[in-house]
Formats: C-alpha cells, sequence, structure tokens
C-alpha cells in the first residue's frame, strides 16, 4: 500500500470515527487522539493499528476491493507482533501506546471478525492492561487520555458479565486526575457513576442465591443502594441541565432526511432528538443507559415507584427551576417508558452526518440496555 493512501485512510478514518478531542486538553493542540498517539510513539504498534482499522473502515465504507482487507489483515498481523514484543520488553510494557493500539485492534477486531462476542474478550484484555499499570501510572496526561477513552469498553464488558469493574475504586476515581482535578468533567462524572453499575449487578445476582433467611436483611439493604445511587443520577442530570441550558431541540423526523426514500424505513415518532454537538448529546444518552439499568434492577427487586423514593433523598435546593429543553428531568413519578422513548427518540442525531461512524460506536452499549 502507497503511502499516500495509507495517509487518506487514516485521515478519513481519525476523522469519522474520533471526530472530536474531549481527551487532549489545550496546551495540546486541538488534534485526534489516534494521530497525537502516532506522533509519539516510537514502536509503530500504533501505526500498524491505526493502518489496520484505517484500511478496513475506508474500504468498507466506499466498497472498496478486497486487496485493501488483505493490506489491512497484514497491517493487523505486524501490529499484533509489534504489541507482543512490546509487552515482553521490559523498558516498553508500561509504554501507554500499548494500551491505545489494544483498544484500536479491538475496533479492528469487531469490525472483521464474525465471533459475536470476540470484543468482550477483547475489552477484558485492555482491562487488563490498564489495571496491570496502576491507577497511579495513568496520572500522565497522555496515559490519562487513552485511560479516558477505554473507560466505556471495560465498563460495558464488566456490564455483560455482571462482574464488578475497578474503575469504580476510589482510586481509580481520583489518583489518575490528583495533578489535574480541574480537568475532570460531566463526561468523567456519568462515566464513574456507570462504573459502579457492574458491582450492583453482581451483588444482586449474588444477594437471590443467597438463602431466604439472610436474604430478608441484605434485600433492604441492597434496595436502599439502589434508590440512593438512583439519587446521585438524578443529581447529575440535574447539575447537566443547570451547565448545559438548552442542550437539545426537537425536529420532525421527515426532516431528518435520512434514507426517507427506502421501503425499509419507519417513522415510529413525530419527532426526533437532536442536540447542540456530538459530545453535549452522549452524555445525556449515557445518563438515561444507567438510569434504564437501575430501573431493571429496582424491578428485579420489586421496588415500587423507585424514582419517587430518590427524590426523597435529594434536597429541594438541588432541583431546577425550569427545563430548557424537550428533554425528561428526574420527578416524582418517572417511570421506565420515559426513558426508553427519550433513549430510541435520540438515536436518529448520533446516525446523522460526518459523526455517524462515531454516533454507531457510542450507541453500541445504550442499543443492549434500551
Amino acid at each position: 500500500m502507497e503511502a499516500f493512501q495509507i495517509n487518506i485512510f487514516v485521515s478519513f478514518t481519525t476523522s469519522r470515527l474520533f471526530p472530536l478531542n474531549p481527551v487532549f486538553q489545550p496546551p495540546l493542540p486541538a488534534q485526534c487522539w489516534v494521530l497525537k498517539a502516532i506522533e509519539t510513539d516510537s514502536t509503530s504498534v500504533i501505526y500498524y493499528a491505526t493502518c489496520c482499522l484505517s484500511a478496513v473502515f475506508f474500504a468498507r465504507v466506499h466498497g472498496l476491493s478486497d486487496r485493501i482487507l488483505r493490506d489491512g489483515a497484514i497491517f493487523y498481523c505486524k501490529a499484533l507482533r509489534c504489541l507482543n514484543e512490546n509487552l515482553q520488553d521490559l523498558n516498553l510494557c508500561r509504554d501507554p501506546v500499548n494500551v491505545a493500539a489494544s483498544f484500536l485492534l479491538g475496533m479492528y477486531e469487531v469490525s472483521v471478525f464474525d465471533e459475536y462476542n470476540g470484543w468482550i474478550r477483547h475489552a477484558g484484555g485492555v482491562g487488563r492492561l490498564i489495571e496491570m499499570h496502576g491507577a497511579n501510572y495513568f496520572r500522565q496526561k497522555l496515559a490519562r487520555g487513552y485511560l479516558i477513552v477505554s473507560r466505556i469498553l471495560i465498563i460495558s464488558e464488566a456490564l455483560i458479565l455482571r462482574r464488578a469493574c475497578f474503575l469504580d475504586r476510589e482510586s481509580w476515581r481520583t489518583i489518575p486526575w490528583m495533578d489535574d482535578p480541574r480537568s475532570k468533567t460531566s463526561l468523567d462524572a456519568i462515566i464513574e457513576l456507570m462504573a459502579c453499575i457492574p458491582r450492583l449487578r453482581e451483588e444482586s445476582d449474588l444477594l437471590q442465591s443467597m438463602q431466604t433467611h439472610v436474604l430478608a436483611v441484605s434485600a433492604h439493604e441492597f434496595r436502599q443502594r439502589l434508590i440512593n445511587f438512583m439519587a446521585e443520577l438524578f443529581l447529575w442530570r440535574w447539575r447537566y441541565e443547570q451547565s448545559h441550558p438548552g442542550m437539545a431541540f426537537e425536529v420532525s423526523s421527515e426532516a431528518t432526511g435520512r434514507n426517507k426514500d427506502s421501503p425499509l424505513r419507519t417513522t415510529f415518532y413525530p419527532t426526533v432528538f437532536f442536540f447542540k454537538d456530538f459530545d453535549t448529546g452522549r452524555e445525556p444518552l449515557l445518563y438515561n443507559t444507567a438510569l434504564l439499568m437501575i430501573f431493571a434492577l429496582a424491578a428485579t427487586w420489586q421496588l415500587a415507584d423507585p424514582a419517587t423514593q430518590a427524590m426523597a433523598k435529594l434536597p429541594q435546593q438541588e432541583h431546577p427551576l425550569q427545563c430548557t429543553n424537550p428533554l425528561s428531568l428526574p420527578h416524582a413519578g418517572l417511570r421506565i417508558e420515559e426513558i426508553l422513548h427519550e433513549n430510541c427518540r435520540s438515536f436518529e442525531f448520533f446516525l446523522q452526518g460526518p459523526h455517524a461512524a462515531a454516533g454507531a460506536m457510542v450507541l453500541l452499549l445504550p442499543l443492549r440496555f434500551t
């Protein structure tokens, strides 16, 4: 494959799959984290991983020949060999680019291999690699960026396996940001809340397998934890509303224009929700997905009207005076159906325009739990 072709493929793929730069803030230049990783990688593992993903993505989007896919497979083999050598080298095994390369190789495997659950195994490998380094390692800015990029993948694996995730520990919530606490964002806050849900799902399963006389006391405590956690989610949502007024608006489903001539297109809602920008819409989507999982656990434990009980836990002064957009705010009597419909009416936005490929990635977790 010629160098100019590689440049075209990489440029196209990074602009479509990683269109924004939420990880690396000034004084670093506004640049896709993948391109930044290539600049700092002295081992070529990121270069090979980026090339294999870019080749398959460009070829699939444009319906190009199998030759490009074969070239991508060659880069994939080179990336695997290089990553394996790095991990066995005492000087290179702790290089943060190994984490980034593992993330990109996982995306390639999702795109190419037919094994439905293969990405779960790969996500577990990325998680183990990050956990092995320890939270203190990710205090350095570049490494912290790769941790931030990988968190949703790691949490998704833990959610599906219903197994506690190391990212919910206090050390992983604080130490990587110790030198720059102001860099933490509302996105970090909602992802940290989501990291707690796998443990709740695991404990729910364990409690249900306990003897009846032990379960009675433990079940009451667990129900209270669910209510308290829902209250934390509500608090996040109110604060997000206050910091992002007017973040969403309604658009006619017909006006979106996507595949309007397709005989398979069905309009389920007369209007859908669009957002100011990609990142602004992503965070309420994650909040809704987390809330849906807590509603599901509450139903398992026969919690009556959990939203009203959660609202009672919160001080009145935390309630925003009014909603500035058509999305639902937490309220007494909130039902799971409201959240389900809100998520479904948001999906269209993420599949529009130049961020459609990145949006499809963002939807993988919400679609599984909606």
